[in-house]
């Protein structure tokens, strides 16, 4: 960076700090709305604290940068139960088992022999042929909403959608859909509350048990009668020589109903929560629906589902002139990097048009989102449909509440009119 910008960044600091004083990271405030105080942290500087044992990164070349970094680790697992004794991590020890041999906390070469069949599964040519199954879900869940009566997006739409996507690609009976969805809310609580009490991480042993339980009988049964789905796919892959083990097979299959369901539902949120804060931008979505790629790369950017991604220190290095020691937790706070004026002008302005959108909401690098076709695809039918079947889409609640979680961002609740 040069002196000339670094001088900027200084001078935009002194003023910000005088007239603003952002919300503590955690606070009320913040959640409401967290871009004031990731704008004071950028113009801190491109590592700032956020507590004792808490560093993050904040500008976008620099969280870019440490995303492709092979110095920091995505093993990162254990680092949400560190703060708990012995005999308290001893009771875990079936969701540090399959949190291990998950894709998203592996470093190569596991990392590398696991995530190839997984790849092709999530292709963008794979996701293509999804279109027609993942339009014919949403349109079902559209057909039970009541039209001209206040409902719960979040709760009737968003939170049902991306579990029913993902349960067809796995092949699990709808019936088992809504038991899946309390395992999977539980362990994604434990994992974005920083720092997770004991009793949420109970809860996510005992959930992680009882998903393990669920999902071994289908993948016995694909075994050894194969019936297209991703389980049979994966099961394939072993065949083919991945050398992937059933644990290993059973702790993805946990993973994707956990990541692919509450990312996206938080996506399905914002997407429409920014939507009807801008209503010049609906305007122009119905005038030109070939604008919803584009729409929905920004919603990534200006209000994303994930907000930091945590890598842990592998190796002894500097980094800002701070020395990072192994073991050492770091945020890549890629909701701050997205909003950073040196990478996208006038950041604070939404734009469903905004062109060269390299925002980081899905990572970088050799971890990036596995699953960030899917989540594409599924806003892009969302939107799409609920714009074509709805002249009226009314927004009652304008302060909604939301979620209270560093690593992700989305409505709790968000209460509508259809007609």
């Amino acid at each position: 960076m040069s002196p000339r910008t670094l001088s900027s960044r200084a001078s935009a600091a002194e003023t910000h700090n005088r007239s603003v004083i952002a919300p503590p990271v955690g606070s009320p405030e913040f959640f409401r709305d967290p871009h004031p105080t990731y704008r004071s942290l950028r113009e801190q500087g491109p590592l700032v604290s956020l507590g004792p044992n808490a560093l993050a990164c904040t500008r976008y070349d620099d969280c870019l940068a440490v995303l492709r970094d092979p110095r920091f680790s995505a093993r990162r697992h254990i680092r949400p139960i560190a703060h708990y004794s012995d005999d308290q991590r001893s009771q875990l020890a079936t969701w540090v088992r399959v949190a291990s041999q998950q894709v998203i906390f592996m470093d190569p070469p596991d990392h590398t022999r696991l995530r190839g069949p997984l790849m092709r599964a999530f292709s963008p040519e794979a996701i293509e042929l999804l279109i027609p199954r993942v339009a014919n879900l949403f349109s079902e869940i559209l057909n039970e909403v009541p039209v001209g009566v206040e409902f719960d997006f979040m709760d009737t739409v968003a939170q049902r959608f991306p579990a029913m996507v993902i349960g067809e690609l796995l092949g699990i009976p709808r019936e088992g859909w809504g038991r899946l969805m309390q395992f999977c809310d539980a362990i994604m609580n434990f994992f974005a509350t920083i720092p997770a009490p004991f009793t949420l991480a109970l809860e996510t042993e005992q959930a992680t048990i009882k998903l393990i339980e669920y999902m071994q009988p289908f993948v016995e049964a694909r075994r050894s009668q194969p019936a297209g789905d991703l389980i049979s796919m994966l099961l394939e892959a072993r065949q083919e020589g991945d050398a992937v083990t059933t644990e290993e097979l059973l702790a993805q299959c946990a993973l994707l109903l956990v990541a692919g369901h509450e990312t996206t539902r938080n996506l399905l949120g914002n997407a429409l929560h920014t939507l009807l804060q801008h209503p010049s931008a609906i305007t122009r979505l119905r005038q030109d629906s070939s604008l919803v790629r584009t729409a929905v790369e920004e919603v990534l950017r200006f209000q994303g589902p994930v907000q930091g991604i945590s890598r842990v220190v592998a190796t002894r290095h500097k980094l800002f002139e701070k020395t990072l020691e192994p073991g050492q937790a770091l945020i890549i706070l890629v909701a701050s990097a997205n909003r950073d004026p040196d990478r996208f002008p006038d950041p604070d302005r939404f734009d469903v048009e905004r062109k060269n959108n390299a925002h980081l909401t899905f990572g970088a690098g050799a971890h990036i989102c596995l699953g960030n076709h899917l989540a594409r695809l599924e806003a892009q039918i969302a939107i799409t449909m609920l714009l074509r079947r709805y002249e009226r889409i009314e927004l009652r609640d304008t302060d909604p509440k939301w979620t209270e979680t560093l690593l992700l961002r989305g409505p709790k609740g968000l209460d509508l009119v259809c007609e």
